[in-house]
């Protein structure tokens, strides 16, 4: 078996679903990097995951990311925020 060692500090993880087209199908979003979440759309096979190429979202390490419907579309919206700080920032589903 072969291991591998790495010094560092590991971001959390963003793994999130929900409908963010409305097709009916969950949706993933996951961490592509420390400062960036990936969109990841659920195929019509229902059998892979595919990407989308301009659903990357710039989020910082220390953010929360919450899948919620905003505006009452029936699709999934993106809220992000910090603990403890006002404000956020909405990412609306189209």
């Amino acid at each position: 078996m072969r291991t591998t060692a790495f010094t560092g500090q590991l971001a959390p993880p963003i793994d999130l679903s929900g409908d963010f087209n409305g097709d009916g199908r969950r949706d993933l979003l996951v961490r592509r990097s420390e400062t960036q979440i990936e969109l990841r759309l659920m195929s019509s096979s229902k059998r892979a995951f595919s990407k989308i190429a301009d659903a990357v979202f710039e989020v910082d390490e220390n953010q929360s990311v919450r899948a919620v419907d905003l505006n009452g579309d029936g699709k999934s919206d993106l809220l992000c925020f910090v603990k403890g700080h006002a404000g956020l920032r909405a990412y609306l589903a189209q």
